[in-house]
């Protein structure tokens, strides 16, 4: 192909594409705005053809040649990228099995029963109707909720492992309000105290270490006094919807 069938054969196209963009937005944008938007996006089409051909123009055979190599190995190498991004995506998705389906559906009935059983005792202590207890309900959640981040007691006590204090001595040990808590539940105060008794045990912890750690109890402990102040407003709500007997129900509890 010569250099003028190149250069005639890129002007054709671009004026092909220019009448198709011209008609695609004449018949889609009728209101002004759009209509001088797509104006301004023609004028850009047209210079940058212009520069396309003048481009082209202007190199030889053999650079002609070399571009077109080059876009074909891009556009190449493009596809091979998205065929494979579509095939990852494929192969990490796995529809679940019927016997996976069937367990979730059963956790999932677990659940459902197991919500259903929450605080039923405290619903039979109180003998609410339905709906006193969609307004209870809600406020024992939030006291449990803040209880349970408001706990920050740290006993040293006295025991025996084997039950026979007289054969292997007594044996001192921390014993903590939230030794039942899985880690992630824990506040930051009760991973400090946690990591606090560990120092405290070890035989080799340098003054440095303990100064650290007791300074950053003390900070987390402020964030404690604020929860413990939600914790008693919490339960002062909880009150307010409650009659005599309900509250002295709940206080027998160790709710109030």
């Amino acid at each position: 192909m010569t250099k003028r069938s190149v250069i005639l054969l890129l002007i054709v196209c671009s004026l092909v594409a220019l009448l198709s963009s011209r008609t695609l937005s004449q018949a889609d944008r009728s209101d002004s705005d759009k209509n001088a938007s797509s104006e301004k996006y023609q004028r850009k089409t047209e210079e940058e053809i212009k520069k396309e051909i003048e481009h082209w123009r202007n190199m030889t055979d053999a650079e002609r040649k070399r571009e077109m190599a080059r876009r074909r190995a891009q556009l190449k190498s493009e596809l091979e990228k998205r065929r494979k991004e579509r095939e990852k995506q494929g192969s990490k998705y796995k529809p679940p099995s019927k016997a996976e389906k069937e367990k979730k559906y059963k956790e999932y009935l677990e659940e459902v029963a197991e919500s259903r059983r929450e605080f039923l005792p405290e619903k039979y202590a109180l003998k609410p109707t339905e709906e006193q207890w969609k307004i209870i309900k809600p406020k024992m959640e939030k006291v449990r909720f803040l209880r349970d981040r408001a706990r920050d007691s740290v006993v040293w006590t006295l025991t025996s492992s084997s039950g026979n204090s007289s054969q292997n001595g007594p044996d001192w040990q921390w014993v903590v309000d939230w030794k039942d808590k899985p880690p992630a539940e824990l506040t930051e105060a009760q991973k400090i105290a946690n990591e606090l008794m560990v120092l405290i045990d070890k035989k080799d912890t340098t003054s440095e270490q303990y100064r650290r750690k007791i300074e950053a109890l003390r900070k987390s402990r402020l964030e404690l006094a604020k929860i413990k102040r939600q914790y008693a407003e919490a339960k002062q709500e909880l009150r307010k919807v409650l009659t005599t007997r309900q509250e002295a129900a709940l206080v027998l509890m160790g709710w109030l």
